[in-house]
């Protein structure tokens, strides 16, 4: 892979000590500024900025040229991502793989087909290589011709508005030697002029979100939960084994790990006290954090499947550390405080290795028995935890055989929150959605009167059958409004 010069505009500090670990240990070169002034003195091919602060990228075009500019964003970001310009090579949805955003950015840097970029970087690209020329954005909801001149935007065939919603469906850019004596809708005095107008939409206040929440559940067993975003949630959970053992119940990722540090560091003294991780999900929204725990602390052991034991290994943790818990009989751990640590595969799963745990009289789960965070309600309800499984994991009925013979009273999931309502997981037999559903949902979302959703929902059905990937992120982005009648619709 090439070598990377990567640059990170980080006014809040919230992604930079993420993206220095991971370039260093890859051999990369990464510079972090918290301003212009910063950003101003230092040499890069790529910069990586969060979606909040995609309105500065004029700012910064007028004082470095020769960049590409790649994005952090989040899920219900993405339609606004399109708007912007801004295609999936040139973004990565939080949290993210390490390893995908390295390939990601070694792809944009290397891309060639300006249509597959996007409107934002072939600018960006057509400056830094000086490729003189007008372009042109043929597209399915009709055709715009931005001018340049010496290298600049000058004006503009359409409205910055119709510019838009043209971005949001498929399209192509073709450099273009038209230009001279045609109308324009937009005249600007450069391409920093043309990207403040362009982009002024998307300029939000950032406000602080509080996005963790810590409690004690019972004596030496402390939850910290995390929010990711407006659905979702990750949860670690600390467990005293008697003040012998200290174990964590999953490790997070990398963009919890500096909250959940200072809580282990309460809870439990410092990283370097943790004895034991149980990892029970491969996924690198719940799993990457143990990196961080392996950087302080090389003396813990990991308990997980085989599946997930090579996952780790292949993040760098050494097989040394990992025991699998298909190598204990029974698939179960005798505790020094008298308790048995008991494990359940789930092989239904999409992610290979999962598992359940059970100890005491309470089942500790990855993905599966999650829920959104929809409501204030401390536990999940049954809209939150239904609605979550028949987008997420609709054949989760499944599990209920490997619940057999196992004695418990409440679920704690790495996802979401704490399930006492038992009686729901029953109710998980009965996921389905057929196609009367399927239309019954796509009325709810066309009667939101929303013309950025009715837009979406052409790209949805075009073809004559729905995409059903697409419409689970269409539902989850417009969740919170639709919650309670799509909950009738569906069940």
């Amino acid at each position: 892979m090439i070598s990377l010069r990567v640059a990170g505009y980080d006014p809040r500090e919230e992604f930079s000590h993420i993206l220095k670990d991971v370039m260093a240990i890859t051999g990369h070169k990464f510079y972090q500024a918290k301003d212009l002034k910063e950003l101003k003195d230092l040499d890069f091919d790529l910069l990586i900025l969060d979606f909040k602060d995609i309105s500065t990228l004029p700012e910064i075009v007028k004082v470095k040229e020769n960049f590409l500019v790649f994005v952090l964003a989040e899920e219900e970001e993405v339609e606004k991502l399109k708007e912007a310009g801004l295609l999936e090579l040139s973004f990565i949805l939080k949290p993210f793989n390490p390893l995908e955003l390295l390939n990601k950015l070694g792809q944009l840097l290397l891309e060639s087909n300006l249509s597959n970029l996007g409107l934002l970087n072939t600018l960006l690209k057509l400056r830094r290589e000086k490729v003189y020329g007008s372009l042109h954005l043929i597209g399915e909801a009709g055709d715009c011709l931005l001018i340049r001149k010496d290298l600049e935007v000058v004006g503009s065939t359409c409205p910055l508005e119709e510019l838009r919603k043209a971005l949001k469906l498929q399209y192509d850019l073709v450099v273009s030697t038209e230009g001279v004596n045609i109308p324009l809708a937009h005249s600007f005095n450069s391409t920093v002029e043309f990207l403040r107008d362009f982009l002024k939409p998307f300029k939000e206040e950032v406000k602080p979100k509080e996005r963790q929440v810590v409690r004690e559940i019972e004596e030496e067993l402390v939850l910290f939960s995390y929010k990711l975003d407006e659905l979702y949630s990750i949860n670690v959970y600390l467990k005293s084994l008697g003040g012998r053992i200290n174990l964590l119940i999953g490790c997070g990722n990398f963009l919890s790990w500096p909250e959940l540090s200072k809580r282990i560091d309460e809870v439990f003294g410092g990283i370097d006290k943790i004895n034991v991780v149980v990892v029970l999900s491969p996924s690198p929204r719940l799993s990457s954090g143990l990196l961080k725990i392996y950087e302080k602390n090389h003396r813990f052991y990991v308990l997980t499947s085989k599946e997930i034991g090579m996952e780790l290994r292949a993040m760098g943790i050494p097989l040394s550390r990992i025991r699998f818990v298909e190598n204990f009989p029974n698939m179960s751990l005798s505790l020094p405080t008298g308790d048995t640590l008991k494990f359940v595969k789930l092989p239904f799963l999409p992610q290979p290795g999962s598992l359940i745990a059970l100890l005491k009289n309470k089942i500790f789960s990855g993905e599966l028995f999650g829920s959104y965070t929809l409501t204030t309600s401390e536990f999940a309800t049954r809209e939150e935890f239904l609605l979550y499984h028949l987008n997420n994991i609709p054949n989760a009925g499944n599990s209920l055989k490997y619940l057999r013979g196992l004695d418990f009273e409440a679920v704690l999931p790495s996802i979401g929150k704490v399930l006492l309502d038992l009686p729901l997981l029953e109710e998980l037999t009965e996921l389905s959605i057929d196609q009367g559903k399927v239309s019954s949902v796509v009325e709810l979302l066309r009667s939101l009167g929303d013309e950025e959703v009715t837009v979406s929902l052409e790209e949805v059905l075009k073809g004559g059958s729905p995409d059903y990937f697409k419409l689970k992120f269409l539902v989850e982005e417009n969740l919170k409004k639709i919650y309670g009648e799509l909950f009738k619709v569906l069940f």
